[in-house]
């Protein structure tokens, strides 16, 4: 009898018939991490695929019986020209908790928050926390109307929605938001703050050589966000460590023995370091 990993691979070969030998590994960890919650959506980049190609893929996991471990709920969402793939009810939960996560109050502060909401406009001279009440709105609203859209699909039993198809919103704030990065980058226009700015990666990684029945190709990282050297400076790191500590709460609670995770940090400088 066939594996879970093995009928997922050979859905992903059904649908890419070409690149999937390459993506596949990689593709099903994303999925097991959504459905556990670390990841909240998978941003698709592994190859130039087409809205209707994901969607026939989430189909055809569905349809071999291994939606039960990987998600019946998966959705492909299409915002502007990215495909992101999602579990509609863990991650309509999570967009009920994005404004807590970055905004606490009114005066815009936190207690043990667990993101920043950073203006790299090059209205600013460097990146700095979101301040303004009107692009604070804004999100808010984005956010609601996402929230809107995801519950109209799942009232009509659809497998996919199209969100946001204009140019006037901050792409980067909404792909920080639906990879629940810790750093989320506001930015409404062409320009930017960050030219010469001094950038660290974060990445979170696997301990682990196999996990969820398959092996982890080489240089798989979970997550990877960048944060800029600045708001570490003017906030510190406690809220990268706040958020790194919520995933490992999730990680401990729904996988058990499946896999354990660690935080890497690579400087602009080239020192790496594990948090």
């Amino acid at each position: 009898m066939a594996t879970n990993s093995q009928l997922f691979r050979s859905c992903v070969l059904e649908v890419f018939p070409r690149s999937g030998r390459k993506i596949w590994c990689s593709l099903y960890l994303d999925l097991q991490f959504i459905q556990l919650g670390i990841k909240q959506s998978l941003l698709f980049d592994y190859a130039d695929v087409s809205f209707e190609d994901l969607i026939s893929l989430v189909s055809e996991i569905k349809a071999k019986c291994i939606g039960e471990l990987i998600g019946n709920e998966l959705i492909v969402v299409k915002a502007g020209g990215n495909y992101f793939i999602l579990h509609y009810t863990k991650f309509l939960q999570y967009l009920g908790d994005v404004e807590q996560i970055y905004f606490s109050d009114s005066t815009f502060q936190c207690t043990n928050r667990r993101g920043i909401i950073t203006d790299i406009s090059k209205s600013v001279s460097s990146p700095m926390e979101l301040q303004n009440r009107l692009e604070r709105d804004e999100l808010c609203r984005i956010i609601e109307e996402t929230k809107s859209k995801l519950r109209l699909s799942k009232s009509l039993s659809s497998s996919h929605i199209v969100l946001f198809d204009t140019n006037e919103i901050s792409w980067c704030t909404i792909f920080g938001i639906f990879l629940n990065y810790p750093c989320v980058y506001w930015l409404k226009t062409d320009n930017s703050n960050l030219v010469g700015e001094s950038l660290i990666n974060y990445h979170i990684k696997l301990n682990e050589k196999t996990a969820f029945g398959i092996e982890i190709p080489h240089n798989y990282n979970i997550l990877s966000f960048t944060v800029p050297e600045t708001i570490i400076t003017l906030h510190g790191e406690d809220f990268v460590l706040q958020w790194y500590s919520s995933l490992r709460r999730i990680l401990n609670c729904n996988s058990g023995p499946c896999a354990s995770i660690y935080l890497h940090q690579v400087k602009a400088n080239g020192f790496q370091t594990t948090l």
